[in-house]
């Protein structure tokens, strides 16, 4: 039981870090406490509430009630979104396209 709730914790960490990271790259600000009191929350509620498949309109929800939280623009949420779902493709369909893709010359 330890062992899981460890594991739980690293991955939700890894979770944190990686939106503090997305956060400060988009507005130089660090949001860690916002962050570690928000994502943990957003991943709860957005796999608990079966509306919409793996919960996606309901995480960017929740993450642009965040942003407002923190005091972010609309344009900034729009890049964090946009980042975030980017890395969720790649980690799906991988860089093979992109590296497959020929140069013409």
């Amino acid at each position: 039981m330890a062992l899981v709730l460890s594991i739980s914790f690293l991955i939700q960490l890894v979770m944190v870090l990686n939106s503090v990271g997305l956060i400060l790259g988009i507005t130089n600000r660090m949001c860690f406490w916002e962050c570690l009191a928000f994502i943990p929350l957003i991943e709860i509620a957005s796999m608990s509430v079966p509306l919409t498949p793996n919960g996606i309109g309901i995480r960017e929800a929740l993450t642009a009630l965040m942003f407002k939280y923190i005091g972010l623009s609309n344009e900034q949420l729009g890049v964090y979104i946009f980042i975030a779902l980017s890395a969720n493709l790649f980690r799906l369909v991988g860089l093979v396209p992109i590296f497959s893709m020929k140069k013409d010359a």
